[in-house]
């Protein structure tokens, strides 16, 4: 390929375009939908690097690079495998004696942390620092408490709408939580990040949730992991095709400040699910139900 587009939707902030870098390649040798690709796109950013290097005195840093987000798609067309890279142009790479450089070498080799700097240039064409809540931090509660809260439930709504539509046939949810810990004996800021993943099989009567909360800031529960994405386990199935019977098993972590511990907890139930206007209605057989709905429709309906 000598040149091209790619463009990246992110919700709902718009498209991404990302120029094909001249040298990619795509290769057929049967069917058009079963091709090789080897591509790499590129987008340029321009942001200030002062959160990468996480120096927020440093004045100089606040000044903006033009830094390249590098995008990598091989192997299946259909199911390709995608990394990222950042980068910067070669004239630009002694900003600040080097450490924007060498900082960037460091997260590139951190795949976690790569993914998360990629998704901040490409939804607010900046950097997130290691602790995003830095700046609003702050005791006593009131006016801070109340902006780091607002905060969240920004983040969460963007977060949301990100991955709206990022896996089809997937809902993924994220939820940003702030609030204040005591339980070190002192005022402490506590944040946490629940990602949730849910995919419905079988015709939809089968519903898998997995998901789990990660401490971002604040005091750590002993033996709480940070990398268990399926620390919480809901598996539904519709034994009747309605719905209203369902088999639930389900395995949740909870955090026992009590004991200041991790709990796992697990599970089976049998839930009945019904809609109602009215309590009694609950108690009424289906038919007995079906009869009095009948009734209390409008004669012209029921004659006709």
């Amino acid at each position: 390929m000598e040149e091209g587009s790619y463009s990246l939707t992110v919700a709902p902030l718009g498209k991404r375009p990302f120029k094909i870098v001249k040298g990619s390649t795509i290769i057929w040798t049967g069917e058009p939908t079963a091709a090789t690709v080897d591509l790499t796109a590129l987008y340029e950013v321009n942001a200030a690097p002062i959160d990468l290097i996480n120096e927020p005195d440093n004045v100089q840093a606040k000044t903006k690079l033009p830094f390249q987000v590098y995008l990598y798609m091989k192997e299946e067309l259909l199911k390709p495998k995608i990394s990222f890279k950042i980068d910067l142009p070669e004239n630009e790479r002694g900003a600040l004696s080097g450490t924007v450089y060498t900082k960037l070498q460091n997260v590139n080799r951190d795949e976690s942390e790569l993914n998360k700097q990629v998704f901040a240039l490409l939804a607010l064409n900046r950097f997130i620092a290691n602790n995003p809540f830095q700046s609003l931090a702050g005791g006593g509660g009131g006016a801070s408490t109340w902006a780091r809260s607002s905060v969240s439930k920004l983040l969460t709504e963007q977060l949301n709408n990100l991955a709206s539509d990022l896996i089809q046939g997937v809902d993924l949810n994220f939820n940003l939580n702030s609030s204040e810990d005591y339980s070190t004996g002192s005022l402490e800021q506590k944040t946490d990040l629940e990602v949730g993943l849910s995919k419905k099989l079988l015709n939809e009567r089968l519903t898998i949730t997995v998901g789990s909360s990660f401490g971002i800031e604040g005091p750590k529960v002993p033996g709480q992991s940070s990398s268990n994405i399926a620390g919480n386990l809901n598996v539904e199935y519709a034994l009747s095709a309605d719905g209203k019977y369902r088999l639930r098993f389900y395995r949740r972590n909870q955090n026992d400040f009590v004991i200041d511990a991790q709990v796992i907890e697990t599970g089976i139930g049998l839930t009945l699910v019904v809609d109602y206007n009215k309590f009694r209605e609950v108690f009424q057989s289906r038919k007995k139900k079906i009869r009095n709905q009948l009734e209390q429709k409008p004669k012209d309906e029921t004659t006709n």
